[in-house]
């Protein structure tokens, strides 16, 4: 056994692969505010405009 390595039965090390990494990700919960946003905001109004609706 000139040059070769061997494991004999009392060898306690154990080689385990490495435990896998995860990435936690958070959703993102932010309004989607594209070219129709401005219509959400459309029924708001100064009360001054409102009162003047009403006579």
């Amino acid at each position: 056994m000139t040059g070769t390595a061997s494991i004999s039965a009392t060898d306690t090390t154990e080689h385990r692969p490495a435990p896998a990494t995860t990435t936690v990700t958070e959703p993102d919960i932010r309004p989607v505010t594209d070219d129709g946003d401005h219509d959400r905001f459309a029924h708001y109004t100064r009360r001054a405009d409102a009162n003047r609706a009403y006579v």
